[in-house]
């Protein structure tokens, strides 16, 4: 925000703005539930301006009473700012997809703000231009990963399943930032009094930047109140991400107003000109407060104990085989990244008892196993009763429905557990019932297979076919373990008894086992999953390479990065120096005596026989005897 603020011409006005952005109590809720990605977005989304009205060349103008000046900029600086915001938009994409589009409406907001403060149609063009590049460019440097998504539930996947009604958050709720466990949050509200008083007491650049942050908070305040009801034709990020706007407008509306009553209010004659600045001072001021409340412990009001670290205790260490865990229910309380399966119901899988920050960011769609969803439906429309044979063939040894977290969903506001979810699984004959802490409800599957295995025979012939009801009458519990602990991406070797080795991955020719160092073909394995038929005992070893292509895309993507890179840094390539070569004739080279070879730091060049040509003896002066000398003397 100090940075953005460039354009104000007033350090008094660029310190407040800075310090409200930091105060707004949007970023400490965020922390307070533990929501990355909205504070991701509210890291970056200032950068991201910035490089707008860099490129659109916004400064301030010669004076204090003139509006924004649009000054030429080099091609140069043009393209290292564009990189620029190419690099901070595909950064923040990596972490939270659903930027790309706040990006666009950002810079849409922004450049029709623009019009409006008079701004020539030239820079109106170049933030249009210069936020399509940043979008476009980011989405290029993580097209790998945004690939991901490209298909119908993808952007599902992106922003959360919708939830059966509205968000629950009230009006009052989302003006005043009020999504977290921070208390103080209402009087936040008094910040919105400096968009009103900065349009009526700016002149010059406090208008045009009033205008800009004035217009970013009707537009994404009213979007997420829109969002909120339901009311929009698509779901909309969550609504920390869609505030982050609205924050950044407060605070570059609150610098203007501190600059318009420094500059256009004090020293004038008193009017209605001089109440309206001081109650907008003092909504500055008040502002603020909230965040005395945020960092008062240090902790942000995240709770002590989390539903996690209660949870984790109860499953298996993974000496009897590599397992996963099923989360089911409201994606609120999942503490993974949440894939929809029907509207306010949502699933999430995991590895074994580890749980990190990185699992919460949005989970690729192609790497959902496809028999999971299937054997979900089948639960929740009462079609099936061995639920745990259709999840075993993904390892999936717990279901776990979460109640409270402690964060968006607590002992004293819990949400509600979607109906019928909890008796839907109890229902199941192979899901046995755990003793738990009372914010979860954990099932355990008695039919898993771990993800490495070598199956029974009876499994191994279960294998062959496929359908969830050839699934369902299969028993493949007795699967032996193998390669326990190995990570799945990384090579593994095991000796191994002959018989079916059982992989509890997608179907892909990526994934080569060898035995012996012999190549075993894979084939379909319930009709989704990997399978090897080893015809003898021996040692094995498993490997994942990626193909030709996608090592040569990934190449490509990494070559992007580090050029984008490079022009947006102010690195210069080494320019070749022209040197030019000079036949030297011996007799012009002079010999150094051991008496001379003192002399050779005395400033006394010798003269280059080409570039420089030595210059003629000057001529001596010749005397002129009879002006010099008085008859009758002799010259000396």
């Amino acid at each position: 925000v100090w940075r953005l603020t460039t354009a104000f011409s007033l350090t008094k006005a660029r310190i407040t703005a800075m310090v409200v952005y930091l105060a707004i109590p949007l970023s400490a809720q965020m922390m307070s539930m533990g929501r990355w990605g909205a504070l991701a977005v509210a890291a970056a989304l200032p950068w991201s301006l910035d490089s707008l009205r860099r490129f659109a060349g916004i400064e301030p103008g010669p004076s204090d009473d003139s509006g924004d000046d649009t000054v030429a900029l080099a091609a140069r600086s043009r393209v290292r700012i564009a990189a620029g915001g190419v690099v901070v938009c595909a950064l923040t994409t990596a972490f939270e997809p659903s930027y790309l589009l706040m990006l666009i409406a950002v810079t849409v907001v922004v450049a029709f703000a623009t019009t409006l403060t008079g701004a020539p149609l030239r820079a109106v063009g170049h933030l249009l231009v210069a936020g399509a590049v940043a979008v476009a460019g980011g989405a290029v440097l993580d097209l790998a990963w945004l690939a991901t998504f490209a298909t119908d539930g993808g952007w599902a996947v992106i922003v959360g399943p919708a939830p059966p009604g509205d968000r629950g958050n009230t009006v009052f709720e989302l003006l005043s930032f009020d999504l977290g466990h921070v208390t103080g949050s209402v009087v936040s509200l008094a910040l919105y009094v400096t968009v009103v008083a900065g349009v009526l007491l700016g002149r010059g650049w406090r208008l045009g930047w009033t205008v800009r942050g004035g217009a970013m908070v009707v537009a994404f305040a009213w979007l997420a109140v829109l969002d909120d009801r339901g009311s929009l034709p698509m779901r909309l990020p969550e609504p920390g991400i869609v505030l982050v706007p609205v924050a950044l407008g407060l605070a570059l509306c609150a610098g203007c107003v501190v600059a318009s009553f420094d500059l256009d209010i004090r020293g004038g004659t008193f009017g209605w000109r001089q109440p309206l600045g001081l109650l907008g001072v003092a909504a500055v001021v008040i502002g603020v407060i909230p965040a005395i409340f945020a960092v008062n412990s240090g902790r942000f009001d995240t709770p002590r104990t989390t539903m996690v670290d209660l949870t984790t205790q109860q499953l298996a260490t993974g000496d009897d085989g590599d397992y996963r865990v099923l989360w089911l229910g409201d994606y609120r309380v999942l503490p993974a990244a949440a894939t929809p399966l029907r509207p306010g119901v949502a699933f999430a899988i995991t590895d074994g008892r580890s749980l990190d920050v990185a699992q919460t960011w949005a989970a690729p769609v192609d790497g959902i196993p496809v028999g999971v969803p299937e054997a979900l439906e089948a639960i929740s429309v009462g079609s099936t009763t061995r639920a745990g044979r259709l999840l075993a063939p993904w390892s999936i040894r717990y279901v776990i429905v979460p109640v409270v977290d402690g964060a968006v969903s607590t002992t004293a506001e819990p949400l509600p557990v979607p109906a019928g979810l909890v008796d839907a699984l109890g229902d199941q004959l192979d899901l046995a019932t755990m003793h738990s802490p009372p914010n979860v409800v954990m099932f355990e599957n008695r039919a898993w297979v771990p993800v490495r295995s070598v199956l029974t025979t009876v499994g191994a012939e279960s294998s062959r076919t496929a359908g969830a009801a050839s699934l369902a009458q299969s028993d493949l519990s007795g699967a032996v373990p193998v390669m326990s602990g190995a990570d799945h991406l990384d090579p593994a070797t095991a000796a191994v008894e002959a018989g079916t080795f059982h992989l509890a991955v997608a179907f892909e020719r990526s994934w080569q086992l060898r035995l012996d160092g012999a190549t075993i073909s894979p084939r379909p394995a319930f009709g989704a999953s990997m399978a090897y038929d080893l015809p003898a005992a021996g040692t094995v070893s498993v490997d994942h390479r990626d193909s030709a292509m996608a090592r040569v895309l990934f190449i490509m993507q990494a070559i992007g990065w580090v050029m984008v890179l490079f022009a947006a840094s102010s690195i210069r390539a080494p320019r070749r120096r022209r040197r030019r070569r000079a036949a030297v004739d011996v007799s012009f080279t002079p010999v150094l005596t051991l008496d001379q070879s003192d002399q050779l730091d005395e400033p006394n060049p010798v003269p280059d026989p080409v570039t420089e040509p030595e210059p003629e003896p000057e001529p001596e002066p010749e005397i002129d005897t009879e002006a010099d000398t008085e008859p009758g003397t002799e010259p000396e």
